[in-house]
């Protein structure tokens, strides 16, 4: 039997919210630790397709990366 293999995503802190992540939607945020140096952490930035929420840690998943807050953060209390 095959093995699947399963791609690990990076993993960014990011600190600003701007656009709440929404399945089948791109977030806004600002990212503190994006390994790419195509992604400024300086500013903010638009995701790729959000593919999955936790909406009581905070964290969101895209097609291409797991981003988790600097602070905790609730979206369901946190964020209208």
């Amino acid at each position: 039997m095959e093995k699947k293999v399963i791609p690990i995503k990076p993993v960014v802190t990011f600190t600003d919210i701007h656009r709440k992540p929404r399945v089948g939607q791109s977030a806004i945020v600002k990212p503190v630790d994006h390994p790419s140096n195509l992604v400024s952490n300086e500013r903010l930035v638009i995701t790729s397709h959000v593919t999955r929420v936790n909406k009581h840690t905070g964290e969101f998943e895209t097609e291409n990366t797991l981003y988790v807050p600097a602070t905790k953060l609730n979206f369901v209390t946190d964020c209208v």
